[in-house]
């Protein structure tokens, strides 16, 4: 299949990805994922009931 573009056919033009923002979405996915993480599983701290007026 031989396709030729026409003149009422845009030309879809690639960027090239940034590699940066890519890390600082990596960075800022695990950072979500530790803090979650953190306050999940090592603060389990309940108001204590007997302290409360």
């Amino acid at each position: 299949m031989n396709e030729e573009r026409t003149e009422d056919q845009p030309m879809k033009i690639k960027l090239p990805r940034l590699d940066i923002v890519d890390a600082l979405r990596g960075f800022a996915v695990m950072l979500i994922v530790l803090i979650h993480s953190v306050e999940h599983f090592l603060y389990p701290v309940y108001p204590d009931v007997q302290q409360q007026p």
